[in-house]
């Protein structure tokens, strides 16, 4: 919705809106990558600490 609102900022002219609606656009871009890796590390921790409980219970 926002690359839309931003293209058709441009095409009409309103340079100051386009490069705001891009800004949004770079900060959401960014955010969603940093929320990515969140999810990521948080992943590798569990499957980390699954992997080391099985491995004391198999363990006598």
């Amino acid at each position: 919705m926002l690359m839309l609102s931003g293209i058709v900022a441009q095409q009409m002219e309103w340079y100051g809106l386009s490069s705001r609606l891009f800004a949004y656009m770079a900060l959401c871009a960014v955010g969603y990558v940093i929320s990515w890796l969140c999810l990521a590390y948080v992943n590798m921790r569990h499957m980390g600490r699954r992997l080391k409980v099985s491995r004391d219970q198999d363990q006598p």
